[in-house]
């Protein structure tokens, strides 16, 4: 005779959990309908396992998830364990425990919620043709007991996938707030690396300043040295004029020499009346020694100049290659620096753009993980 179904609410104890078990209404009535089913429903965890890791093992992606991550002996070991529970009468914080653990693994391997729910099907049928098998005389029994499974695994698929959702959440979650901190790193680290830039840009410009100092600096010694150069190209020119006087001043004076000594032999012949111009011819002859004297150290003198002077002619021209060295090097230095400015100005360009988009992403990335 038909008996109606009890239809306590099951109680498990938390609220997140309770709120799907009202939600699908699974009552303690549907538990006694399969509890009393279960000697009729106790062989099948071995066939239900088998249609179920049929149909997950038809598809590749799912049979490499199985194979990465356990075995299909020890996955059957344990699903033929949880569909013993289906029929077990007990409906409680333990069991609704085991099923959020359930979900949670899922989310941890990756496997599609998708695959998980398709698979249930499959269970579903082999379920729904034994109590057809067993009950279809009796069609009220049949209904209590197709109900109470229906609601149960109805149930049971809610709590997994919701735990699956609510552990894929605190990992998304997790990893937007990973995300948004290193993001907030990143921005920061792209700032200080602007105002770096920036204050390279700023040195760049100032070596730039500096080098074009230096240029002018070098244009200007330049300038100076061709200066001495010229002066002292002039006195060269000089001390060969002063030469050539010299040796004009000595010849006259080689011939003074000569005619003192004949106006002495004449003064000498003469006797007394010769006496006076003797002395005269022995002055003038003393005089042109003393010039001849003279001229000696003015022609040392000028050597000793022409040598200095030669000297400094060897300086200016080593000069002038080292500063035609130094204008090169500076004009060359002046370019690079030129360049570096110009390709340091264009990497502060990009790290402000990059600041801007990890700015962005910060912002996004906070609102994602708040919201």
């Amino acid at each position: 005779m038909y008996a109606p179904m009890a239809t306590s609410t099951v109680n498990v104890g938390d609220r997140t959990w309770q709120a799907i078990v009202d939600y699908t209404g699974l009552t303690t009535g549907h538990l006694e309908a399969l509890a009393r089913a279960r000697p009729h429903l106790e062989d099948l965890g071995a066939d239900i396992a088998e249609e179920f890791y049929r149909h997950v093992l038809a598809q590749p992606g799912l049979a490499a998830l199985i194979h990465r991550h356990s075995t299909v002996e020890r996955l059957r070991e344990t699903l033929v364990g949880y569909v013993g529970t289906l029929w077990s009468g007990r409906y409680d914080r333990d069991v609704v425990a085991h099923r959020v653990r359930i979900g949670k693994v899922h989310d941890r391997i990756q496997l599609p919620l998708g695959a998980y729910l398709g698979a249930f099907v499959q269970i579903d049928q082999v379920v729904t043709r034994r109590l057809v098998d067993v009950y279809g005389t009796e069609p009220e029994t049949l209904l209590e007991a197709i109900a109470g499974w229906r609601t149960l695994t109805q149930t049971d698929m809610a709590i997994v996938a919701q735990a699956f959702i609510d552990a894929r959440d605190e990992r998304l979650t997790t990893l937007l707030e990973t995300l948004s901190a290193a993001s907030q790193q990143v921005a920061a680290q792209t700032t200080e690396t602007g105002e770096s830039v920036t204050a390279c840009v700023q040195a760049a410009e100032s070596g730039t300043a500096s080098i074009g100092e230096a240029w002018s600096a070098v244009e200007h010694m330049n300038e100076a040295i061709v200066e001495v150069g010229e002066q002292a190209a002039r006195l060269a020119e000089q001390l060969k004029r002063i030469d050539g006087i010299v040796a004009t001043i000595g010849s006259i004076s080689d011939q003074t020499k000569l005619l003192s000594l004949n106006a002495r032999i004449e003064a000498a012949r003469a006797g007394d009346h010769g006496r006076g111009f003797a002395v005269v011819a022995e002055e003038v002859g003393a005089l042109a020694e003393r010039t001849a004297q003279s001229l000696v150290v003015i022609s040392e003198h000028n050597a000793a100049s022409a040598d200095v002077i030669a000297g400094v002619t060897t300086a200016i021209d080593s000069a002038t290659a080292d500063v035609g060295a130094v204008r090169a090097a500076t004009n060359g230095a002046h370019a690079s620096f030129e360049t570096t400015r110009e390709q340091v100005i264009e990497v502060s360009r990009m790290i402000g753009e990059i600041a801007a988009g990890m700015h962005s992403i910060v912002d996004q990335s906070t609102f994602s993980a708040e919201g």
